[in-house]
């Protein structure tokens, strides 16, 4: 849908309706600054952000090619207003992955991991192999522990998660044998 205004706006742009063109890009871009406050989905969020990141490059495009106007440009100008940090900013998103992750990690708890394909015996290993080597509060700390580190270096403009990354790049080549199934999630 979002290709469909952008080809329409470059027709546009390419006919000499200026106008036009900058009223169908400034339809995409309110659309896209008010669903990135309501995005708390991590994939969902970076999409939005990428589309109005697309939006203002195509806006910008417009606005450099030769014979646009200069109420075109003012239009541009005033729809086109800078994403505040705090919308564009992954913090809640990863709040809400950690969220999901510690019900899932509680939701396991309880239940039977192995396909119905498998013959009693090995159901039977599989499961105490389970039992014994997954810690789900474990598992739901060292998911916090890596996330903190990840929503701490949000703070600083441009984000760097440099202590994030190092934490995980040492947690996955050190695993804690006592929660394996927990390090596999």
């Amino acid at each position: 849908l979002m290709r469909s205004y952008w080809a329409y706006a470059q027709l546009r742009a390419e006919q000499g309706r200026f106008g036009e063109a900058a009223q169908n890009l400034a339809k995409l871009q309110s659309v896209a600054q008010k669903a990135l406050p309501e995005m708390t989905i991590l994939i969902s969020r970076m999409i939005w952000v990428a589309i109005a990141g697309n939006n203002i490059d195509r806006a910008f495009l417009l606005a450099s090619m030769p014979g646009c106007d200069q109420a075109t440009l003012k239009y541009l100008q005033a729809e086109f207003r800078p994403i505040p940090w705090e919308k564009a900013s992954l913090r809640r998103s990863l709040i809400t992955e950690y969220v999901a992750l510690a019900n899932t990690v509680a939701g396991i708890r309880g239940s039977r991991i192995y396909s119905e394909s498998m013959s009693e015996p090995e159901a039977t290993i599989v499961d105490w192999f389970f039992r014994l080597s997954y810690q789900p509060n474990r598992t739901a700390r060292d998911h916090r522990l890596i996330l903190d580190r990840k929503i701490a270096s949000l703070a600083s403009i441009p984000p760097g998660d440099r202590d994030a990354s190092g934490f995980l790049a040492e947690y996955v080549h050190r695993p804690q044998g006592r929660n394996a199934a927990g390090w596999m999630l």
